[in-house]
């Protein structure tokens, strides 16, 4: 039931939300969907006989894309809330009740170019209309609109008019909002250093350096022990670490709300056969690591440098965090010694060299796609190689030699096996 209690409150929350948005009628920021837009005063929810809850979920990987989801439930504001309330309260039958009442709107997608072959993209095409919005880069964003005329029999009058006239005027807004393509929620996270100091399970002081220094990949996992997907996973993540550890990696996990249930949170990781160290929430976690849910696994160097995009959920397969782990790894010894004797119409070349235009040596390089990252050293003649296939990618500079100034840009490749350059400035 505590499922349900979260889920509701936080329906609760998004329709608070959305209907001070609405009454402003102001501009309104999608950010993790890559939507920017102004209701009309048609949203008003102070005008509308029922109530409309906008949930917005970004990366999701069937489609690379991100899912706004627009929700009509066919009662009044006070009756929602009071439904709402009832069924945080563990009320099953108040909670199926409001499932009753709730249609969809809509759904605005963004789907890159290739996942068009997804399950999930093929049934939107059967069973919704599809209306396409906007086209930017390699990101189509389309209008989803369902078969609603089920649904609208069982409601009023009243509410059908409404439901109408409101996905009249919800396309018209959606043809007038400006989008950007989106890419993994985290990814702006991937090249900063992750540093704390706090205490395990069992009372000890303990900080991140000592505890990244042991491996060269350490899979974070934050977790709380309310969250169903967390601890279903927690029994693979046990067998997972065993698998890691022989291969230079390991597994640290953050119990999110052990100040509060710190009995359960021993309870399950004895009960699982958790061998792995679990450690306390440090102060500013949540916002500096940008969570949106549990469980998130974040993964670091041996240094606390993110590797790569978060992975946010529990997939269906241990194989997806081994997976990471182990192309993270590879791309950690590669020292770029031998790449640099790899050639460039195969590879893709970062050169790196100062103001002068002499090769700088010993720069540390992270070369990610959308799904993990790889990290090279540049060799004698300032060049970090890195054989993999032709796609678009991202290059950071995560360390660089003492004597030159750190570069905290980004830097995107061609679609094609071709060169970046990097300038780095001489300290001063």
């Amino acid at each position: 039931m505590k499922k349900v209690r979260n889920l509701f409150v936080l329906a609760l929350v998004f329709f608070l939300a959305v209907s001070a948005l609405y009454a402003d009628s102001g501009v309104v920021e999608y950010r993790n969907n890559g939507i920017k837009l102004q209701y009309t005063s048609a949203f008003d929810s102070k005008n509308m006989k029922g109530v409309l809850v906008a949930s917005a979920n970004g990366y999701e990987d069937y489609l690379n894309a991100g899912t706004l989801t627009y929700l009509y439930f066919a009662m009044s504001p006070g009756e929602f809330q009071n439904m709402v309330y009832e069924a945080e309260s563990g009320n099953v039958e108040v909670f199926e009740n409001l499932l009753e009442k709730r249609g969809v709107l809509a759904q605005v997608i963004s789907v890159q170019d290739g996942k068009e072959s997804s399950p999930y993209y093929q049934a939107l095409k059967t069973q919704y209309e599809m209306i396409q919005l906007a086209r930017v880069e390699d990101v189509t964003f389309y209008a989803c609109f369902p078969d609603v005329n089920e649904y609208l029999s069982e409601v009023s009058f009243i509410y059908k008019y409404e439901f109408n006239n409101l996905g009249k005027e919800l396309l018209k807004v959606l043809q007038k909002a400006t989008y950007s393509p989106i890419r993994a929620a985290g990814d702006g996270l991937i090249g900063m250093k992750v540093e704390f100091t706090t205490k395990d399970i069992n009372g000890n002081t303990v900080t991140s350096q000592e505890l990244f220094s042991k491996n060269k990949v350490t899979m974070i996992n934050i977790w709380a022990t309310w969250c169903g997907p967390c601890v279903r996973e927690l029994s693979g993540l046990a067998e997972l670490n065993q698998s890691l550890e022989k291969k230079g990696a390991s597994i640290i996990g953050i119990c999110t709300d052990f100040e509060d249930s710190s009995a359960a949170c021993l309870n399950l990781l004895s009960k699982n056969g958790v061998k792995y160290l679990n450690i306390l929430p440090y102060e500013g976690m949540n916002e500096s690591l940008e969570l949106q849910g549990y469980p998130t696994s974040i993964f670091v160097d041996s240094e606390g440098y993110i590797l790569s995009a978060p992975v946010v959920g529990a997939p269906s397969l241990m194989s997806v965090y081994e997976d990471i782990v182990d192309i993270l790894l590879e791309g950690k010894v590669q020292e770029t010694a031998a790449a640099a004797e790899t050639s460039s119409e195969t590879s893709y070349r970062v050169v790196v060299k100062d103001e002068d235009g002499n090769p700088v040596k010993g720069v540390t390089v992270q070369f990610c796609d959308d799904n993990s990252c790889l990290v090279g050293k540049t060799d004698a003649d300032g060049v970090a190689s890195f054989d993999v296939a032709e796609a678009l990618y991202t290059v950071h500079i995560l360390k660089v030699p003492a004597g030159y100034e750190k570069d905290s840009n980004e830097y995107v490749t061609k679609t094609t096996y071709s060169t970046v350059e990097v300038k780095l400035q001489k300290s001063k």
